[in-house]
């Protein structure tokens, strides 16, 4: 076997003649048992990796539970003849009691030594195949109590595992005396007037706690961005609902919102504290404040400053492109413009417009519009086609061109056109 070259065929034929030993191994007759015993010796000598090979010693654990199933049989004047689970083979039992235990035990001790072996020389995939075999036996609830192979190996994954380097050990004299405890009721001990002050003044320090009004002012701050937003939201419907402004066609509540916004007074620095908070709640709530608040430009700056600080956390909204892509920021060349190049993709019509007069020309922003269009079927963009050819005029890199030719040899509508 050392002289054939290492093939699964070999690996399984390895596997074949240890687990027949290991059956040999627990034959009615002594000599053949330890001619048995022998040779798997010697195989192991051979080959030690079978130790820690998976199915061999999944197998032992099986034919340990199997050995071990022959405890329950009742005695009889008969050789008991039980089939070896996963193989073709036939194992027979002692007909008394006492030799079946005997069989069991010496086996038992065969395998703890095996187990022993195994960790002593690969602990780590030993332990893993461990495991596994627990795991098999995971949603199992039948027989579990009585699973020899079972409790076999999670002795032997204890073992492993050790004491707690973190615990402490108690010493000799730590239950010599009686543990410092209470020794009677809460409720018996009678509360003076000087306890029950101290409570209260507790109880007042606690509720002016720095960390309890901390909580009180992030709750206020989150109460008014949830009604800013209401505000906003009614006053939209009620446009479309009530363009003639009638009494009889307000909504419900609407009064109450409008007395609200009218005691309110909103600063640049509360627009400012609004949109950080609803960039920690979610950015993607930030991104689009400023299209329902085109009236207040500290929202348009403070939702850029934020996305400039941070593009990877709204990379996956198209909407947000138009933060770090400006004509502005394109001309000063910043860079985040790098950040576009992993952006979710955009509608065409904005894609293409990279390529108009709005934007100066970049590879970056470039190679962007590209990937976008590029992500669409050739035939989706033939309405598309005069801004196409417009662009071409304003494409100083040449990507246009490259894409009208990509297209029109995957589209021979796109390329008739």
């Amino acid at each position: 076997m050392a002289n054939k070259s290492r093939t699964p065929s070999r690996e399984l034929e390895l596997e074949g003649h240890a687990q027949y030993l290991l059956i040999k191994f627990n034959h009615l007759h002594k000599r053949i048992r330890r001619v048995a015993d022998k040779y798997l010796s010697e195989l192991v000598d051979k080959f030690p990796h079978l130790l820690w090979n998976g199915k061999v010693l999944h197998f032992i654990l099986d034919l340990l539970q199997t050995l071990s199933e022959s405890l329950e049989q009742p005695e009889s004047h008969q050789t008991v003849q039980m089939l070896v689970p996963g193989t073709s083979y036939t194992l027979a039992v002692h007909e008394e009691m006492d030799g079946r235990e005997g069989t069991v035990r010496d086996f038992s001790a065969r395998c703890s030594g095996i187990l022993k072996e195994a960790i002593k020389w690969a602990p780590e995939a030993t332990l893993s195949l461990l495991q596994d075999y627990l795991l098999k036996f995971e949603h199992v609830s039948v027989g579990m109590t009585h699973h020899t192979g079972l409790a076999l190996a999670m002795e032997n994954i204890v073992q492993f595992a050790g004491l707690n380097p973190r615990s402490m050990c108690l010493s000799n004299a730590a239950l010599d005396k009686r543990p410092s405890c209470g020794n009677r009721w809460m409720n018996t001990i009678p509360l003076s007037s000087n306890v029950s002050s101290r409570r209260s003044t507790s109880a007042s320090n606690e509720r002016d706690s720095p960390g309890n009004q901390h909580t009180v002012r992030d709750y206020l701050k989150r109460r008014n961005l949830i009604l800013a937003l209401v505000r906003r939201e009614v006053e939209r419907l009620s446009t479309w609902h009530n363009s003639l402004a009638q009494p009889e066609m307000s909504f419900e509540g609407e009064t109450s919102m409008t007395n609200w916004a009218n005691q309110t007074l909103f600063t640049e620095r509360n627009w400012r504290d609004l949109v950080r908070l609803a960039w920690l709640i979610s950015p993607g709530i930030a991104v689009h404040l400023p299209t329902r608040y085109k009236d207040v430009p500290i929202v348009q700056r403070e939702v850029s400053r934020l996305v400039r600080n941070n593009p990877i956390a709204v990379a996956h909204i198209p909407d947000a492109l138009h933060y770090i892509v400006t004509e502005s920021t394109v001309k000063m060349d910043i860079p985040e413009l790098t950040h576009a190049l992993c952006w979710s993709a955009v509608p065409p019509v904005q894609a293409i417009a990279f390529f108009s007069q709005q934007y100066p020309p970049h590879p970056l922003t470039a190679q962007y519009a590209i990937r976008v269009l590029q992500s669409f079927p050739p035939d989706s963009i033939l309405i598309y086609i005069p801004q196409l050819v417009q662009a071409t005029r304003y494409d100083a890199l040449g990507f246009v061109t490259e894409y009208i030719i990509w297209a029109a040899q995957h589209s021979q509508l796109l390329a008739h056109q």
